[in-house]
């Protein structure tokens, strides 16, 4: 009886162990330059992969992009998970912002460029989380 009691006690702490494990951060935390990397490599590859795939005119309309974009969004937060990064988070942000200066995209309006202005500023994840690559006409 002892020994049961005993295996019962032994099954309780290492199942403790491992939900907080699962819980808790781990003691190195996240590796910033490592993050950026890794969502280059992979994530930036697979994003222009697909949009290569789509017509150059029709960058611009949401609709046709949306899918692409959740996708890299996706993968951006995948990594983040297992990379024990926070997410969203100034690297993301970064990151989509650089795609989009990049598209070859010019600026169209001085409205435009306030709320891109507006929206960099206030702070992180916040343009990640609130998606406004698509959600502003850039054409």
């Amino acid at each position: 009886m002892k020994f049961v009691s005993s295996m019962a006690l032994l099954l309780k702490a290492g199942l403790l162990l491992l939900l907080a494990a699962r819980v808790c951060p781990s003691v190195t935390g996240c590796d910033r330059r490592l993050y950026e990397t890794v969502i280059n490599d992979f994530c930036l590859e697979q994003f222009q992969l697909d949009m290569g795939r789509l017509n150059s005119g029709l960058w611009c309309t949401w609709p046709e992009t949306m899918e692409i974009y959740e996708g890299l969004t996706n993968c951006t937060y995948q990594l983040a998970l297992r990379m024990d990064c926070f997410w969203p988070n100034r690297v993301v942000d970064g990151f989509f912002m650089q795609i989009h200066r990049s598209s070859g995209v010019e600026e169209q309006t001085h409205t435009r460029d306030a709320l891109l202005n507006l929206i960099k500023g206030l702070g992180d994840g916040l343009l990640t989380s609130i998606r406004f690559i698509g959600q502003v006409r850039c054409c």
